[in-house]
């Protein structure tokens, strides 16, 4: 016969709402609300399959922050952001990703040919040059310049998919050079 009982009780509803807080702002972008390098490197170090990273740098975007100001930039940088998304969403298995200051990634995941990689990221590149950014009071253009690395499966990266990151940017800076 149980005459008395005695039981203790917490709330981990603040715990895990905290935990969630934190969680975000170790993936995700501030300012575009997008995954961020940190998520990127952990995604890289997850997937064991055929993997293509784009590395998409703003071409003159310092101008832009110097010319128009800070709060503009920002508003241009989120309203890229949204339009890679949407420009991707068309791409199966395609993440986008906000790196620091004026750059984004694209991972895609599986088998895609080389032509065809290459002839979305021209795609891409087409349609956000053509795109009039208008955060404020004036549309403002931009071009990007895209660097492409891939491997397939952990066999195709001598140095693992985290290798993809340092391939991506010396194509994304050859490119850039080539240009210039």
């Amino acid at each position: 016969k149980v005459t008395e009982y005695v039981g203790i009780g917490y709330d981990v509803s603040e715990l895990v709402d905290k935990t969630e807080k934190l969680t975000e702002r170790l993936y995700k972008d501030p300012l575009t609300r997008l995954p961020n390098r940190v998520k990127l490197l952990t995604d890289l170090s997850e997937i064991r399959s055929c993997l293509t990273l784009i590395l998409l740098n703003v071409d003159g975007f310092k101008e832009i922050n110097s010319f128009f100001g800070h709060q503009v930039g920002d508003a241009v940088l989120r309203d890229l952001g949204g339009e890679l998304v949407n420009l991707c969403a068309e791409v199966p298995m395609a993440h986008v990703y906000k790196l620091p200051v004026d750059e984004y990634a694209i991972l895609v995941k599986g088998v895609h040919g080389r032509d065809l990689i290459e002839r979305q990221v021209r795609t891409l590149s087409e349609t956000i040059s053509r795109k009039a950014f208008s955060p404020g009071e004036e549309d403002i253009s931009l071009n990007v310049t895209a660097g492409i690395a891939s491997c397939s499966g952990v066999t195709g990266c001598d140095g693992g998919q985290r290798e993809l990151l340092t391939r991506s940017d010396m194509a994304m800076k050859l490119a850039k050079k080539l240009r210039q």
